[in-house]
Order: structure tokens, then sequence, then C-alpha cells
């Protein structure tokens, strides 16, 4: 098994719940969102009460580890 450090770059796409919600837009708190979502250990898709994020991620570049 080989061990990597990859300098990892995401699109994060927040959005409400439902588009059928009148308030349906991008929360005024977005940036503490993305904060919580990036703590995640696997910041594939997180989920809030309110609020959905999800990403799509691209190496940038890595390198070998020990």
């Amino acid at each position: 098994m080989k061990k990597v450090k990859a300098v990892v770059e995401y699109e994060i796409v927040i959005d409400q719940w439902s588009e059928e919600d009148p308030d349906y837009r991008t929360p005024p708190n977005w940036k503490e969102i993305v904060e919580e979502y990036l703590k995640d250990s696997d910041p594939v898709f997180h989920n809030t009460d309110f609020f959905s994020a999800f990403s799509r991620a691209r190496i940038l570049s890595f390198e070998e580890i020990n």
C-alpha cells in the first residue's frame, strides 16, 4: 500500500432543501456552512437542518509519503 499527500481543490455547492420553498437561495451564512463541511472526515455530501452541500474534488498535485 502506498500513502500519498495530495493537494485537493473542492467545488462546493450549497442549496436549501426544497426548491418549492419561497426563500430558496444561497444561505447568508454560507461561509460557516463551508467551514463545518470541511470539518467532515469525508466531505462529499454534508447535511444541516436546512441546507445541503456537495462537492466535486479535483487532485491538483500529490507526492508519495512514508
